[in-house]
């Protein structure tokens, strides 16, 4: 029910009966404290934005530089073997390095290419069976070659190969500081026929990867403070710091330096070997820039807030003055009504509300001399309004519990009723019964006499029902033509099958509707039994359970033939 009440006139203010607890900060405190976070948000947010996109910046420089002296190292790395490997394959070509037969000239012409190309620590040739006929400075001539990979790889095609060692050779070479390690390269040299010649074999000394990585790495790198290293297919450092030539590459730098690693591709005829450049810089040296422009911009946002303080400051009592004089005038009267506000200035809201609550003072003392009565008026209007909103209440509630086709209990009043039952059958150990009925072929009589006949026959069939049972048992229509009844204070048994016998009699009656021919209707029936001391019936139902039971004991009633009822098991 919705009660249309007038408008009430404002409730004047009383004095507190106790003493109120005042705000400890002023509105001068608030404003200022929040024109300080304001400016202090906005100067974090700018100093987080311009310090993210610096760092970003510094971070894709200083990798982009990586990454171009990474590149140009690998490039010149791959230009020096692809041409290396182009003059090997160009002097096997040339007429001297054929004359197997004459020794001394062939050694003449490997003299004077080691004297042009001194980075080649040894170049020899060998016969078919790799035993080397002549060599730059008769080193290791006569020696058997023919174990050695390089040897053996290039029998049918020219060959490369990577990094390695000395064997024969290091006791023969001038000594030096690093140990010496070659570069293999051999060819192999064929006659007319096709048939394997001898093999030319050059070792190229590493000292020239060396002398690249000096002249175009480390110059570059000590002015960025970094290292470049280079490293073989399987993990060793071919070129690198001192120390570190030779063993197997461990990155121990982690995540304190920057790093770019590129993989040597090869140039033309030769192949590459898998060797990757890499190259690292300390975080600290590559972001130098950044962390002093990062000191910078904290060093301006404090100096930002400290500007600030004060023009929080002026601001705050700028704004706060006006209201702080409204409020000292306000706090000094014990009612609204009792004098005039005063008008402060300062700026246009505090002016407008100094107005508007003069008025409203003026217009609380006009109204207080009526507000008593029509309270007490109004009061009384209510207290009669909620009497006939309980009453209202009352009355939809008999409603929502109550069939409204037959005028019994509904679906909603039985749920309430079955579990009330069955606590008094445990309680008191007494019999009680639930009968589960419906009307056969209830359907073919709405569809042939239509829902008007329908919901005549469903009323008869109420009645008779109501008539079979005492007063104190409960008759309810769960919906459409399913019945229930309750029945309690049972001694056995056969009671409650005396029930069921006497409704099926009662139903053998034709049914007259009116408009047509008396109606013949029967029912079928389910009856399940519960008893909280075991007289008679199933000791553990509730009431989903004793309902379930019920409605099984009518499906089998229907599987009899209907027109009958059958009892529930006492079993589980």
């Amino acid at each position: 029910m919705i009660i249309d009440t007038p408008s009430l006139p404002p409730i004047p203010l009383t004095p507190p009966t106790s003493p109120r607890r005042l705000s400890r900060l002023r509105l001068g405190n608030w404003l200022m404290a929040t024109v300080l976070f304001a400016v202090f948000l906005a100067v974090l947010s700018c100093a987080l934005l311009i310090e993210n996109f610096a760092r970003a910046h510094a971070e894709r420089r200083a990798m982009e530089s990586l990454q171009q002296i990474s590149t140009d190292f690998r490039d010149a790395l791959d230009r020096g073997m692809a041409q290396q490997f182009r003059e090997v394959r160009l002097l096997a070509q040339l007429e001297p390095f054929r004359r197997f037969d004459d020794q001394a000239s062939v050694r003449r012409a490997l003299d004077q290419v080691q004297q042009g190309f001194n980075h080649f620590a040894w170049i020899g040739l060998t016969d078919p069976q790799g035993r080397v006929l002549a060599a730059a400075g008769g080193l290791l001539e006569g020696a058997d070659v023919s174990k050695r990979p390089w040897w053996q790889a290039a029998q049918n095609a020219p060959f490369v190969g990577d990094v390695h060692g000395a064997v024969l050779l290091e006791k023969l070479l001038p000594k030096q500081r690093e140990p010496w390690r070659f570069v293999d390269f051999a060819v192999p040299i064929k006659g007319t026929d096709g048939a394997l010649q001898g093999v030319l074999g050059a070792h190229l000394s590493w000292g020239w990867a060396r002398q690249i990585k000096l002249e175009l790495i480390d110059a570059v790198m000590s002015l960025h403070e970094a290292e470049a290293l280079v490293i073989a297919r399987d993990g060793t450092v071919l070129l690198g710091p001192p120390g570190t030539e030779g063993k197997p590459f461990i990155d121990t730098a982690g995540s304190a330096h920057f790093s770019f690693s590129t993989a040597t591709q090869g140039q033309g005829d030769y192949p590459g070997l898998g060797w990757r450049v890499l190259l690292r810089k300390p975080v600290d040296v590559a972001l130098a820039d950044y962390f002093q422009l990062r000191r910078q911009i904290m060093m301006t946002a404090l100096m930002l807030l400290a500007l600030a303080v004060p023009l929080a400051w002026w601001v705050a009592r700028r704004l706060s003055a006006p209201l702080v004089q409204l409020a000292a005038a306000i706090a000094a009267r014990h009612h609204l009504g009792e004098a005039l506000i005063p008008r402060v200035g300062g700026y246009r809201e505090a002016e407008l509300l100094s107005d508007a609550l003069a008025e409203l003072s003026a217009r609380q003392a006009e109204q207080d001399a009526m507000l008593e009565h029509r309270v007490t008026e109004r009061t009384a209007e209510l207290e009669q309004a909620m009497q006939r909103l309980e009453a209202s209440e009352r009355r939809l509630n008999q409603l929502t519990r109550i069939d409204p086709l037959t005028g019994g209990p509904n679906r909603r009043q039985f749920e309430e009723r079955l579990p009330e039952a069955l606590a008094r059958s445990h309680r008191n150990g007494a019999l009680m019964a639930l009968l589960f009925l419906d009307i056969d072929k209830f359907k073919q009589i709405n569809d042939s006499l239509g829902h008007a006949a329908g919901d005549t026959v469903l009323k008869e069939f109420a009645l008779r029902l109501c008539a079979c049972v005492r007063g104190t048992d409960t008759v309810a229509r769960l919906g459409g033509d399913e019945f229930v009844l309750i029945l309690e204070g049972l001694h056995a048994q056969a009671e409650a099958e005396q029930v069921a016998v006497k409704i099926l009699e009662q139903m053998a009656r034709s049914f007259d509707i009116g408009g047509t021919a008396p109606l013949a209707v029967s029912t079928s029936i389910g009856l399940a039994c519960n008893s909280g001391a075991g007289a008679g019936g199933h000791e553990t139902d509730d009431a989903a359970q004793l309902l379930a039971r019920a409605d099984a004991a009518l499906y089998a009633a229907k599987a009899a033939g209907r027109g009958t009822y059958r009892m529930a098991p006492l079993e589980a």
